[in-house]
């Protein structure tokens, strides 16, 4: 087991990636261009929201919550949230992640979840995301297949306009919530074959973001 209390070692799991992306997107939407607009204040409010619940109900008796109490206690404070810099984005990454569990819903979903924040990431961030855009340009144009499926069909508009070049080129992390909480549920209508993707995350790694279910 390692500093951090993570059994692997080295891995990051699905919950800690999207755990840290978020965490993330909340410091970098404490830049003044976003400050000034009330839908990405109350956006960033929404993510500090989901990120110090899970802080608040970390179970105090756990061992590993005990090894990391310090900073569970600074982080159950919602105005240690009011800022985030580089040394509490370090923080948060290698004391609090590690310790949140995963709600119980579809691991498709979270992984479609991850996918999108790495794009908010990006985009915040003037990186490239190109890769990770393609896949869900991808996505979509699957389950364009599904509209047969009432609940795939109920999301048609969104679905269609993700296949366009117009929606990405000036798409907006507060479009891509819409986005995201539209699609997600919606993977597991694709067929299994077509659970197979990969991004390129904004370290420059490539990891699978979708698998093949057998």
């Amino acid at each position: 087991m390692n500093k951090n209390g993570s059994e692997n070692g080295i891995q990051e799991t699905l919950c800690e990636k999207i755990y840290n992306t978020k965490a993330q997107i909340v410091r970098e939407l404490q830049a003044p261009r976003y400050t000034s607009d009330d839908s990405y204040v109350a956006y960033r409010g929404e993510l500090v929201d989901q990120l110090h619940g899970a802080v608040i109900e970390l179970n105090d008796d756990s061992f590993l919550v005990k090894r990391h109490l310090r900073y569970v206690e600074i982080f159950r404070k919602l105005s240690a949230w009011n800022s985030l810099e580089t040394m509490e984005i370090s923080d948060i990454k290698e004391h609090i992640a590690p310790l949140i569990k995963p709600k119980k819903e579809d691991e498709l979903a979270r992984r479609f979840d991850y996918l999108v924040y790495s794009i908010d990431l990006g985009l915040l961030q003037s990186k490239s995301v190109q890769t990770s855009v393609n896949i869900v340009v991808q996505t979509a144009e699957q389950l364009s297949a599904k509209y047969s499926i009432p609940q795939v069909e109920k999301q048609r508009d969104i679905i269609e306009k993700v296949q366009t070049t117009e929606f990405w080129d000036s798409v907006t992390i507060i479009e891509l919530e819409t986005v995201r909480n539209a699609m997600r549920s919606l993977l597991q209508y694709l067929d299994k074959s077509m659970r197979v993707a990969r991004m390129q995350t904004n370290a420059g790694l490539v990891e699978d973001i979708y698998t093949t279910h057998k």
